[in-house]
């Protein structure tokens, strides 16, 4: 979920202005970003104190409309200060205002308001509305993002008895298909080869118009105009690509939960960057940090997550001059977590909630079929994991795989 509002592309080290798990994503962190408004200094200075000593980031004024949590100073006009504040804010995020007296609570919670604090500020009561707000906005996406995972479910229900149809349906004909090209690529050598032996025969030219050699050599040069083999190679990648969609398809559904094991996170990230370094990650700078981390997983699916992670923030993060990549494993209470994080342009906040849909890509012109993030929700579902995701537009992308701690 965004939570700043620069759009600014990202320059130089902006990969490290934040650590990976300090970033608010789906499911909300411990810490939210907080925006303030406060007019009074001294007010100022003791929010941000207390904001300190609780942990928490803040984000600065800019942010207001796209921060979790505001605080404002509505001392003096609360009708006014907190509709303003209310206009400029997300729909969903938290309104904490900073009141004169009890008498104006009422008329702050009227106005939209999630809660008051009444001046002087109490450092604890801050913290206590703060940590309200942020549960309350990490239960709201938790259970969105179950109704959605239910959704999903009948959706990849209804996918399953249209892939088993279609499989039943394709397979046939792309076998006879598939027998054709044979045959076909089969008679095209046999006919370059006739070719050859026949300009041998004929040789090089010089004979009258019309005649049988002259007629025949028009007739091989007009062969030659068409190309069969270009015709081949693209039926054949034609088949490879329905043939991908329906295996794909198939993995999307009715898969019971894998074997999971304790596994070292850092051997399997270094595996999977090894494996991507000449290709897929060409070009682009990569960062490693690793903190111990063991977490029961299957090592298969979870290195398939991170090898589809990778490469799409790859293509992200060739958008600008200088691709930058970070892997980070690190641990957090009972989770561990791998968190995959570009400096590409970032994902709009309309399609954050799209991403994991199958089918849905903003890349299909260039070949993406949509199902790469859906087959990496459903491997992590197989192993006990979920990916949450943070982007801003113009400051990047970080999806995180959190799985149980061994």
């Amino acid at each position: 979920m965004p939570v700043e509002s620069s759009t600014a592309p990202p320059q130089g080290d902006e990969l490290t202005a934040l650590e990976d798990h300090a970033l608010s994503g789906t499911f909300a962190v411990p810490r939210e970003f907080v925006a303030t408004i406060v007019p009074d200094r001294e007010l100022a200075r003791a929010i941000d104190a207390a904001l300190h000593d609780g942990g928490y980031m803040q984000a600065g004024p800019d942010a207001i409309d796209a921060a979790w949590t505001v605080l404002a100073d509505a001392r003096g006009n609360v009708d006014k200060t907190v509709r303003q504040c209310r206009q400029r804010m997300r729909s969903d995020a938290a309104l904490i205002a900073i009141v004169g007296d009890r008498a104006e609570v009422a008329r702050a919670l009227q106005q939209g308001a999630f809660a008051c604090v009444v001046a002087p500020l109490i450092s604890e009561e801050l913290l206590s509305l703060l940590s309200v707000a942020t549960a309350a906005r990490s239960a709201r996406d938790q259970v969105a993002d179950l109704s959605k995972q239910l959704d999903l479910q009948e959706h990849l229900a209804s996918i399953g008895r249209l892939s088993a149809g279609l499989t039943h349906e394709i397979s046939n004909p792309l076998t006879a298909a598939n027998l054709n090209l044979d045959e076909l690529e089969f008679d095209v050598r046999a006919l370059r080869r006739i070719e050859a032996a026949a300009r041998r025969v004929i040789g090089d030219g010089g004979d009258a118009p019309g005649s049988p050699r002259a007629e025949l050599r028009e007739a091989l040069d007009a062969g030659r105009a068409l190309d069969p083999e270009t015709i081949i190679v693209a039926a054949r990648a034609a088949q490879r690509r329905i043939g991908d969609l329906l295996r794909w398809m198939k993995e999307l559904v009715g898969k019971k939960p894998a074997s999971l094991t304790a596994i070292d996170l850092r051997e399997v990230v270094e595996r999977v960057h090894r494996w991507a370094q000449p290709g897929v990650l060409a070009g682009v700078d990569v960062e490693l940090l690793y903190e111990p981390a063991v977490a029961r997983a299957n090592a298969r699916l979870l290195e398939q997550i991170l090898v589809n992670l990778i490469d799409n923030a790859a293509i992200a993060a060739r958008a600008f001059a200088t691709p930058r990549l970070r892997l980070h494993v690190y641990e957090r209470g009972d989770t561990a977590v791998v968190s995959v994080r570009d400096n590409g342009p970032g994902i709009p906040e309309d399609l954050q909630r799209r991403v994991f849909e199958p089918f849905f890509t903003t890349r299909r012109a260039s070949g993406g079929t949509g199902l790469g993030l859906a087959l990496c929700r459903e491997y992590a579902r197989q192993i006990g994991a979920t990916i949450t995701l943070w982007s801003v537009p113009g400051r990047g992308t970080c999806f995180r795989v959190h799985l149980r701690r061994a």
